[in-house]
């Protein structure tokens, strides 16, 4: 039976990895995994070997006194407390993962797959109430490793629409989706509701109430219009600050080798000042493609004037206001601020004269 039990807690870490590497960068889900794992056999091997709580037996692959499959068995556990505090919060994610205890753990004392020692008369089906403190305490731990590893991670979060009244070019009524935790979306559908004639409002229109809003209030959940979402002028220009006060995209005393043989390494972007959210809006909205990711775009454009380059001239060969939609207009506000801060006047308008 314990090996039985062994297999098949392997296997749903298996699962858990397949459905992990479909969301989620995978050596980053690897490393978290690893962390995870191994600090749950350290503190269980440290309770193990200073109170003598209780004891495993009959397993194929060991870590110390901890088998293996208990660790992946922390690492799936986590994953799941993580979805759930993605969708939820952390407190009902946490809780709703380690529950499973309630049930594991009658069945495995039964079965024999561990044991516990120096019991009182306070006890759940022969386990003593320290445990349940415990199954908490690691699902948080390991939860909130993976909230730290994916803090942006919305994949599994409520959706909320809203169907307006005005319609698109195409005839369609026009819809906003929010998307983050219930809390987030509640708040920001309320916050939506003030904006005075909303239901009425045309797309461009529409966009550059919600921007505001979203700037005024730092809200937090994405939330798109008719598929597209609007996006936040503080954030994009805050981080454009940052980078034209450094001239890089990337931090040069934070450098990340990359290995090119048994004994050679060669530098590479590590540490990036662009932010991920400034990095979503330049391949998105602005005319690039996503060089695979934020490094691979930071490693195309590393500095201050690669960046200036490309807003005058994309990689589709345009600059990169002209290249925008206009009903995107939350996003041609940011990229007139951005030329602002980028071009002196006259060195724009004379850029602009020589394309019209």
């Amino acid at each position: 039976m314990v090996i039985f039990f062994e297999i098949l807690l392997i296997l749903l870490f298996c699962l858990t990895l397949a459905h992990g590497i479909r969301r989620f960068d995978t050596k980053k889900l690897l490393l978290a995994f690893t962390i995870i794992a191994l600090i749950m056999a350290a503190e269980e091997n440290l309770i193990m070997l200073i109170t003598h709580d209780y004891s495993y037996y009959g397993y194929f692959l060991w870590i110390g006194k901890f088998p293996v499959c208990i660790m992946l068995a922390w690492a799936t556990i986590s994953y799941l407390g993580f979805i759930l505090a993605s969708k939820y919060n952390t407190i009902l994610g946490v809780a709703a993962a380690s529950s499973m205890d309630l049930i594991l753990e009658p069945a495995a004392l039964f079965f024999g797959l561990w044991t516990w020692n120096n019991l009182n008369s306070l006890n759940y089906f022969n386990a003593p109430p320290q445990n349940a403190v415990g199954w908490l305490l690691f699902t948080l731990i390991g939860t909130i490793i993976l909230k730290k590893t994916f803090p942006n991670f919305l994949g599994c979060r409520l959706r909320k629409e809203i169907v307006l009244k005005a319609k698109d070019g195409f005839g369609r009524k026009n819809k906003i989706t929010i998307g983050g935790s219930k809390k987030d979306c509640d708040k920001t559908e309320e916050l939506l509701k003030t904006i005075e004639n909303l239901d009425n409002l045309y797309e461009g229109v529409a966009r550059l109430k919600i921007q505001q809003l979203i700037d005024e209030y730092n809200i937090k959940p994405w939330i798109l219009f008719n598929g597209n979402g609007v996006w936040s002028k503080k954030r994009v220009l805050n981080n454009l600050k940052q980078i034209m006060k450094h001239g890089t995209l990337y931090d040069g005393k934070h450098p990340r080798y990359i290995p090119i043989g048994s004994m050679l390494r060669m530098p590479s972007v590590g540490k990036t000042i662009l932010s991920t959210y400034f990095y979503e809006f330049l391949h998105l909205c602005c005319g690039s493609i996503a060089h695979y990711s934020i490094r691979g775009w930071v490693t195309e454009y590393p500095t201050l004037e690669d960046l200036k380059a490309f807003f005058k001239k994309n990689e589709f060969g345009k600059r990169v206001l002209d290249d925008i939609p206009g009903w995107k207009t939350d996003a041609r506000l940011i990229v007139k601020k951005i030329e602002e801060l980028l071009f002196p006047e006259p060195i724009l308008a004379a850029y602009i004269k020589s394309k019209s």
